[in-house]
């Protein structure tokens, strides 16, 4: 059976939100840099050089730039660093909704392939705006989805729907007339389109041949 695409993500501006951590970033940097000045203020003012120098600023300048280099420049690059991290780790989020699965990119650029049949749950991830869908194998988040509501909200149907099937197939009593055929090829059909397992086939087969 042809995969059936339903809904692509729609990728949210990181703009504003890189906007945001530079600023954090550079503000910590700043603190860093204030607090170092402020200890050798403190040491100005308590040492033999208060005498030597006109005030505190004429001091630190005086105190070398290796120091400075460590204390003011270092931060901002270790700011920068982070920010430019922070930018490809967002960046590269987006997925694709079928009829079997769940495809896209998370962190980095990083590939998933999804079978419809191991997602267990899907839930709204509030901090930079995404879903995140729960497996077997853990839980992966992709961020910064514009329209995350509507991903969220057709995936969430889409598990609903299958686990409706599912239940009704299994419920349902084996035949025991000469249609038994037809009803392995049924079963097949929604093998191959992960509404059932493989276990799960392999039990109705063996009901309707009685096994």
């Amino acid at each position: 059976m042809e995969e059936k695409k339903i809904i692509n993500s729609e990728k949210y501006g990181i703009g504003k939100f890189l906007s945001l951590i530079l600023l954090l970033g550079f503000g910590i940097s700043a603190y860093l840099s204030i607090d170092w000045i402020s200890f050798h203020f403190e040491y100005y003012e308590k040492s033999i050089y208060k005498y030597k120098y006109s005030s505190a600023f004429s001091y630190l300048m005086d105190s070398g730039w290796e120091e400075l280099l460590a204390y003011i420049f270092i931060p901002i690059l270790i700011a920068s660093v982070l920010v430019i991290l922070l930018s490809l780790w967002l960046s590269g989020h987006k997925l694709t909704i079928t009829d079997k699965r769940v495809y896209g990119k998370t962190a980095f650029g990083k590939r998933v392939d999804l079978p419809m049949d191991s997602i267990s749950a899907v839930a709204s991830a509030q901090l930079f705006k995404g879903i995140t869908i729960a497996t077997s194998s853990g839980k992966i988040s992709f961020l910064l989805i514009k329209n995350a509501k509507q991903i969220h909200d057709t995936l969430n149907a889409l598990l609903i729907d299958r686990q409706n099937k599912k239940t009704e197939i299994l419920s349902a009593p084996a035949t025991t007339n000469t249609d038994n055929a037809d009803q392995i090829k049924k079963y097949k059909d929604l093998l191959d389109s992960d509404i059932i397992t493989q276990e799960e086939f392999d039990k109705k087969k063996k009901e309707l041949l009685g096994l």
